[in-house]
């Protein structure tokens, strides 16, 4: 079990991470998160970009995945426990 929660909060520390690196525009193949739909209230101060979480997701789940995917065994218990875990972490 406390392996599960370390590999959940990995793949999600990731995520996280690799998001707030493309807000921050230090991955040059994303940007910002998502904008909103509705235009902003009169009041409404820009704060800067949103976190690109959805880019880190999917470049988590790229870069934690990769050595599975090519692992001979990929029916193997722990390759699927490990893949589970990571999902776990990448809905947080």
């Amino acid at each position: 079990r406390e392996q599960a929660f370390v590999s959940s909060l990995a793949a999600a520390g990731l995520a996280i991470g690799v998001g707030r690196a493309c807000a921050e525009g230090r991955v040059k193949t994303c940007g910002c998160g998502r904008v909103a739909r509705e235009p902003p209230s009169a009041d409404f101060k820009w704060g800067g970009c949103s976190d690109d979480v959805g880019y880190g997701v999917k470049a988590a789940k790229a870069f934690s995945s990769e050595p599975f995917d090519r692992h001979k065994f990929r029916a193997d218990e722990s390759v699927r426990l490990h893949r589970h875990n990571s999902r776990a972490g990448w809905r947080v």
